[in-house]
């Protein structure tokens, strides 16, 4: 399994370690266990002429080809709008040579981020409709439905975003009730 936040040093250290059978060099698991947050007991040494943003990229990338020749690898990176420059400046060195059979590479980002220019195939995903913001609604309050009324305020209010849709159903938890199992306004609460 991955590493978690509540493993111990010791269990951190040691999953970081088993990236040895990935062949990976000890410097590379090094440049991942300190990319994790692992504290090891020596400095490591810089390596001149090559950043370090650059040498994590390339044992990551060489860490999923090596995944990819047993099985499918699904790479998932979220909100690249929140990624750092530096790491958005190495990306194209992580995703070069993972355009294989065996790896599929999600990258999401909101429309008009900034961004690298990266090869593939671009995909906008329209908002929520309010069914769809109504089911969802529902669903992350523990209701099987939601009044149409409700659903369709619901999507004005969060204009189709599926995280907006779940930070509103737990800013109003405590503020709707459920009839029969679906979901009804009380007086005021949605505005």
């Amino acid at each position: 399994s991955g590493v978690e936040a509540e493993d111990t040093p010791a269990e951190r250290f040691a999953k970081v370690e088993r990236l040895r059978a990935l062949g990976l060099s000890p410097r590379e698991v090094r440049l991942a266990g300190e990319l994790l947050g692992h504290a090891y007991p020596v400095a490591s040494q810089e390596r001149a002429g090559r950043p370090r943003g650059i040498e994590i990229a390339i044992a990551l990338r060489k860490a999923v080809a090596a995944l990819a020749v047993e099985r499918a690898v699904v790479v998932v990176l979220e909100d690249l709008h929140w990624m750092d420059d530096a790491s958005l400046q190495v990306l194209p060195i992580f995703l070069r040579g993972l355009a294989r059979p065996r790896v599929f590479t999600l990258l999401t980002r909101r429309p008009g981020a900034q961004g690298p220019h990266l090869p593939g195939i671009a995909m906008r995903v329209s908002p929520l409709g309010a069914d769809a913001c109504g089911r969802l609604f529902a669903a992350a309050l523990g209701a099987r439905s939601v009044e149409p009324e409700l659903a369709q305020q619901v999507a004005r209010q969060c204009g189709g975003t599926p995280a907006t849709v779940a930070a509103l159903a737990r800013e109003l938890s405590g503020q709707l009730a459920q009839s029969d199992g679906a979901l009804v306004r009380e007086a005021g609460v949605v505005r």
